[in-house]
């Protein structure tokens, strides 16, 4: 392969992890979620398209990050973080709920209601920390193939989880 297709092949790649960072960075305002997953779901469609193209370069290690990291996300990290933060939602406190029941309530929806007000800060914070920690991973995993593909290097460790 000749260096000026290479250097398309590099091009490619930089404006497909451009992509993958505004999707990543954009998550940040909820109104434009929908948008940003839109477009973190066609640059992975793009990584599986460009495989053959680029399976004998250097290159074809940034598909399978980009690949890995829309996979691992989906069906490890974002499960699991999910299930974190539902449990630490739910650890918190019980007694104006226990009270509501000493007293005779027995709507469901009252009693979730009385909950979530006693314990907004609490889940509140669980949320924010753990979706902190999820959007860092992303970024994390968006930037380590960036610099890779700066510096025209395969990324190393490309089957990592991190």
């Amino acid at each position: 392969m000749t260096e000026t297709e290479l250097n398309g092949l590099r091009r490619e790649i930089m404006i497909a992890y451009g992509f993958l960072l505004a999707s990543i960075i954009g998550t940040i305002t909820p109104l434009a979620l929908p948008v940003c997953l839109a477009i973190f779901l066609c640059v992975t469609g793009y990584a599986y398209y460009r495989d053959d193209a680029m399976r004998d370069t250097i290159y074809a290690t940034h598909l399978r990050w980009i690949v890995r990291t829309f996979w691992l996300g989906v069906f490890v990290y974002f499960p699991l973080m999910t299930l974190i933060t539902t449990a630490l939602c739910l650890s918190g406190d019980y007694t104006a709920v226990t009270q509501a029941l000493g007293e005779g309530e027995k709507n469901g929806h009252a009693l979730m209601t009385i909950y979530i007000q006693h314990n907004a800060e609490l889940m509140t914070r669980a949320t924010f920390i753990v979706s902190g920690i999820y959007w860092f991973w992303l970024l994390y995993r968006g930037l380590w193939g960036f610099g890779f593909a700066i510096f025209r290097r395969p990324v190393a460790r490309v089957t990592s989880w991190l």
